[in-house]
C-alpha cells in the first residue's frame, strides 16, 4: 500500500515549485486584488479546511448511497487519479501561456515609430517599399513581423519637403526596435533584446529625446521585503541626447528616479506608479519636453514593447481544488486506513514510514530534475 505514496508526494509539493514558477508567468490582478506568485500555494491549507467537514458530511455520505467509493483503497486510488488530473490541468494551461507569450524567437525582431514633435512626421517609404504613413504628434507606428538585418527609412519632418531623408538601421536578432523622430531630419534609435530572467519583474530603458546629456539615470523601488527599504535597481549611465540604454531588469514596484544632467542643471526627480506596468512587460521610457511648448520641464512617456504576462493566475484555481481534493481522499484516507489496520505494537512504526515517504516523494523529484528525465 506504501508503494504509490512517493509517487502522489512527488506530485503534490510541485504546488511550492513548478506551479509557483507557472504563475510567475502569470498575471495575479484578479478583480481589485492583486496576487503574487508565492501566494498562490496558500489556498491549499485553506481548501484543506474547508474540504475535511466537506468531504465528511457531505461527499461521503453521497458517495456511500450511490454505492461509489466505500473502501479506503477506492478512495485512495480516486485521490490519484484527481491529482493526476490536476497536473493534466496544469499542463494545459502551460501550453496556454506559452501559445499566448509576447516573446520574439530566433529569427524575428520588430520596430516602432515615434513622433514627439508638434507637427506630423510623414514616411514615404520603409525598406524600399512605398508606404505613405503620417504619424501624429506623439502617435507610434509599428511593424512586428520583421527579421533581423539591415533597413532603410526614407522620410519627411514637413509636408514642404521636397524629398524625403535617407537613413538606415539595424535590427538584432530578438531585438525590439523604437525610431524616435528628433526634427531636423535626426532620428534616436534604441534596438536590445529584451529578456527577462524573473517572469514576476519588468524590464525598462531609456530613450532620451532631449538636447541634453543625461550622466546618470537613477532607478529605485521599494524592498517588497521590507515594505520600507528602498534599493537601488539600476543606473542609466552616460545616455546623451537622442541617445538610449539597454534593458534592466528590476521588480514590479513604483519607480522611483533621479535625472542627472550635470553641474549645471539641477536634478529632476520623480516617480512612476506601479500602475503603468504589469508583470512580465517590456517597456521603453522616453523621456520628452513636457506636453507643452512653454514649458522647460520633461515627462516620461511609456511604450510597452513586448506585452505583460496576460493569462490570470485564477486559472490554477481549479488545479488546487483538484490536488487537495486528491490530498484528502488518498491522503487522509490512506493515513487513517494504515493506523487502523496495523496491530498496535505497529502503529507508531506505520505512522513514522507513511511519514518517510514524503520524504520519498521529495528524493524522486530531485532524481528526476537532477536526472532531467
Amino acid at each position: 500500500m506504501y508503494l504509490p505514496l512517493p509517487v502522489f508526494w512527488a506530485l503534490f509539493d510541485q504546488q511550492g515549485s513548478r506551479w509557483t514558477l507557472q504563475a510567475t508567468g502569470m498575471n495575479g490582478a484578479i478583480g481589485s486584488l492583486t496576487l503574487r506568485p508565492d501566494q498562490v500555494q496558500a489556498m491549499n491549507p485553506v481548501l484543506i479546511l474547508i474540504f475535511i467537514p466537506v468531504f465528511e458530511f457531505i461527499v461521503y455520505p453521497i458517495l456511500d448511497k450511490l454505492h461509489l467509493f466505500q473502501k479506503p483503497l477506492q478512495r485512495m486510488i480516486a485521490g490519484m487519479v484527481l491529482a493526476g488530473l490536476s497536473f493534466i490541468l496544469a499542463a494545459g494551461i502551460q501550453i496556454y501561456i506559452d501559445n499566448t507569450a509576447d516573446v520574439l524567437k530566433n529569427g524575428e525582431a520588430r520596430v516602432a515609430f515615434y513622433n514627439p514633435l508638434h507637427e506630423p512626421v510623414y514616411v514615404d517609404q520603409f525598406n524600399g517599399a512605398t508606404v505613405n504613413w503620417t504619424i501624429g504628434y506623439r502617435e507610434f507606428q509599428q511593424d512586428d513581423n520583421l527579421s533581423p538585418g539591415n533597413y532603410s527609412l526614407c522620410f519627411r519632418d514637413n509636408r514642404t519637403q521636397v524629398s524625403c531623408k535617407n537613413d538606415t538601421f539595424y535590427l538584432k536578432n530578438e531585438g525590439v526596435g523604437l525610431i524616435v523622430f528628433l526634427g531636423g531630419s535626426q532620428l534616436a534609435f534604441a534596438d536590445e533584446p529584451a529578456e527577462l530572467e524573473k517572469m514576476d519583474h519588468i524590464s525598462i530603458r531609456l530613450v532620451n529625446t532631449l538636447d541634453k546629456y543625461i550622466t546618470a539615470f537613477d532607478v529605485s523601488v521599494e524592498d517588497p521585503n521590507s515594505g520600507s527599504r528602498e534599493v537601488v535597481a539600476h543606473v542609466f549611465p552616460n545616455v546623451s541626447g537622442g541617445g538610449s540604454s539597454g534593458y534592466q531588469e528590476v521588480p514590479l514596484n513604483t519607480l522611483k528616479y533621479s535625472i542627472d544632467f550635470g553641474s549645471s542643471t539641477p536634478k529632476q526627480v520623480g516617480e512612476i506608479a506601479s500602475s503603468h506596468f504589469l508583470p512580465g512587460g517590456s517597456y521603453t521610457l522616453i523621456l520628452v519636453p513636457e506636453n507643452s511648448t512653454q514649458s522647460n520641464n520633461t515627462e516620461f512617456l511609456i511604450k510597452t514593447d513586448l506585452n505583460p504576462n496576460s493569462v490570470s493566475m485564477a486559472l490554477q484555481i481549479p488545479m488546487y481544488v483538484l490536488i487537495t481534493a486528491g490530498e484528502i481522499m488518498f491522503s487522509v484516507t490512506g493515513l487513517n486506513f494504515a493506523y487502523s489496520q496495523a496491530p498496535p505494537s505497529m502503529k507508531s512504526i506505520l505512522q513514522a514510514a507513511w511519514l518517510m515517504t514524503v520524504a520519498g516523494g521529495n528524493i524522486l523529484v530531485l532524481i528526476i530534475a537532477e536526472g532531467r528525465i
